[in-house]
């Protein structure tokens, strides 16, 4: 009896938010340039050589002779444990030269030692349709998007923003 759509009398539209990230201008084609730079995390002051670092001090005034737990170890992902062509990984940045990449992994493995200890690198050349090329860091192997999707997180808490690629 009457047309199947109709135009709405207010075109608005979605409010998608981070309109202005980075990823859109590559996308749209914009030739903005991107900074080769992870961002840091917030310093945290350092203890004085030959004083006992403050979280113990706190520990200890709270805490009267109790035995301390022990810490659990961190699970290795053990090279070809990971059948690769099905494997996720957590891609921490992208960067512009791959020496930048290469650097930053070293940094990031310091920084976060706890978190990526076990894991390896991974870095992929990215050529883009308009001829630009960006090189993906990215960790892992990991069997399963569950394991990959915890250590985003875990990164994610500490400071360092990462996604998730499946394969």
């Amino acid at each position: 009896d009457g047309p199947d759509k109709i135009e709405p009398e207010d075109r608005g539209g979605l409010d998608v938010p981070d309109q202005d990230k980075l990823v859109f201008d590559l996308v749209s084609g914009d030739d903005t340039q991107m900074d080769d730079q992870v961002m840091d995390a917030p310093e945290q002051p350092m203890d004085r050589p030959g004083e006992q670092p403050e979280a113990e001090r706190e520990a200890a005034d709270v805490m009267d002779e109790a035995p301390a737990p022990a810490e659990p170890e961190p699970e290795a992902v053990l090279p070809g444990a990971v059948d690769l062509s099905e494997a996720h990984w957590v891609q921490l940045a992208s960067f512009g030269q791959e020496s930048a990449a290469t650097v930053a992994w070293s940094r990031l493995q310091q920084q976060y030692s706890t978190l990526l200890y076990g894991l390896d690198t991974d870095i992929q050349r990215a050529e883009l349709a308009d001829g630009r090329v960006f090189y993906r860091l990215r960790t892992g192997p990991f069997s399963d998007r569950a394991l990959a999707s915890g250590l985003c997180r875990s990164l994610k808490a500490a400071g360092q923003d990462c996604l998730v690629v499946s394969p």
